[in-house]
């Protein structure tokens, strides 16, 4: 049985972990998984680490994931954090039906957080024929972020035939609510209990999300980690990182906060529902997921 949600409380704060697919990043279309997710690491260390997750380098097809949203339910409002990919074809574009079963009408949604503007965050705000999934949304958006892809700066600094593709799905996704974009600031409160904070590297403007209610607290990484690993080699960077050194800053820095607060954490591309908690080991960190029923590292 397809676990599609799950649901926690962050305090009075009601959470929805939701599935919006699982998508396989096979070559030739993507980069060899090592590749794709670990393109700087040493090569014999990064094997050794792979066996010890039960992945055999050398017989590692391609990277099997998770796309996991957030829904943030208080008492005044209902938050979506990002849209996935909508692609049936790739085995995703749940999003929707899933909500559902919870009750929630795309009509009903008012608020959507875009962590960052990548294919798989945002593509689901619009359906095939360019109508709008969520009607009545407004999108909240980071700055930064929306200065390098609203801007024209993406264009330039996104080099050829993936360039045009990134830049393709904003056209077709944030172009058409251009005018129901509302600018966040770093650190700001987007409603009572819950901020944004911003974790630079993986785009030039991707944010993390803090919930803080009754003395508990819970992050939201999103694509600061996109594989366990990355916990135990922050180092390790991947081929879709945009800025390397900024990814390495912005997961150490969060990483430790995890940490050190003992906060329930969740990332979109871990194995669903992507909750678990981040131990410190040695220099870095390990993940320990807290519904071992649903995960298994790939």
């Amino acid at each position: 049985m397809e676990h599609t949600t799950h649901h926690f409380r962050i305090g009075n704060i009601n959470c929805y972990a939701v599935r919006e697919g699982r998508h396989s990043y096979l070559p030739p279309q993507f980069p060899p998984p090592k590749t794709l997710l670990f393109k700087n690491a040493p090569e014999a260390e990064l094997n050794k680490t792979l066996r010890q997750h039960n992945i055999e380098p050398d017989n590692w097809p391609g990277w099997v994931c998770d796309y996991t949203c957030l829904v943030i339910k208080t008492e005044e409002e209902t938050l979506l954090v990002d849209t996935g990919l909508n692609d049936r074809e790739a085995h995703c574009g749940k999003l929707v039906a899933n909500l559902r079963t919870l009750g929630i009408k795309p009509e009903d949604i008012y608020k959507i957080l875009i962590s960052h503007a990548h294919p798989d965050h945002i593509n689901g705000i619009t359906q095939e024929d360019g109508n709008l999934v969520f009607p009545n949304a407004r999108y909240l958006m980071g700055k930064r972020e929306y200065q390098f892809w609203m801007e024209g700066e993406a264009k330039s600094a996104l080099e050829g035939h993936i360039g045009e593709i990134m830049c393709g799905f904003v056209n077709r996704n944030l172009e058409p609510v251009k005018d129901w974009i509302d600018i966040i600031e770093d650190g700001e409160e987007i409603i009572p209990g819950v901020s944004t904070l911003m974790a630079p590297g993986h785009t030039p403007g991707h944010i993390v999300v803090l919930i803080e209610s009754q003395n508990n607290k819970f992050l939201y990484l999103v694509d600061s980690l996109l594989h366990p690993i990355h916990c135990e080699h922050p180092e390790w960077c991947a081929a879709v990182d945009f800025d390397m050194d900024m990814t390495i800053k912005s997961r150490r820095k969060f990483l430790a906060m995890a940490a050190n607060e003992k906060m329930l954490t969740m990332s979109f591309h871990f194995d669903f529902p992507g909750l678990g908690y981040v131990k410190e080991n040695e220099e870095a960190w390990v993940w320990e997921s807290i519904k071992t029923s649903f995960y298994s590292t790939r």
